[in-house]
């Protein structure tokens, strides 16, 4: 299967291009607040890419939070437009989620930073969540 991955919960801005479950192409920034500028110019570097062209793109997944609330919605904005354009499916991805599996622990919290003093948290073991993310402040946390 063939995926086109959008990243904007974050500050980072990404795009990747996924071949039967290895990364063959990945264009990232740390650019706060400007994701609307940027993702239609990672696109667009995407597809113009020689290892686009060989292949034929199955789906299109998606982080869907917990995250920045701007960056979620023009992420899933772009991933939903891309869908219906192409008629391709859409993948969610939870953000804590996907960053445990990159991170490839067994067990253990991941937190994500939101504003202030606040961040969310989610448990895993055994590459599953062991319960819902939340939100909390730093000082909350064991």
């Amino acid at each position: 299967m063939n995926i086109i991955a959008i990243e904007t919960a974050t500050d980072i801005c990404g795009i990747a291009l996924i071949e039967n479950g290895t990364c063959v192409k990945k264009i990232e920034k740390q650019i706060p607040r400007k994701h609307a500028e940027q993702l239609p110019l990672f696109y667009e570097t995407l597809i113009n890419s020689s290892i686009y062209n060989k292949l034929t793109i199955d789906a299109v997944a998606v982080s869907i939070g917990p995250g920045s609330f701007t960056g979620l919605r023009v992420g899933l904005g772009f991933a939903k437009g891309l869908a219906y354009a192409k008629d391709l499916p859409i993948i969610p991805v939870p953000t804590l989620y996907a960053l445990a599996m990159s991170a490839k622990f067994n067990e253990g919290s991941v937190l994500l930073y939101s504003h202030r003093d606040i961040v969310y948290i989610q448990d895993f073991e055994a590459n599953k969540t062991i319960n819902n993310p939340k939100a909390t402040e730093w000082k909350n946390i064991d």
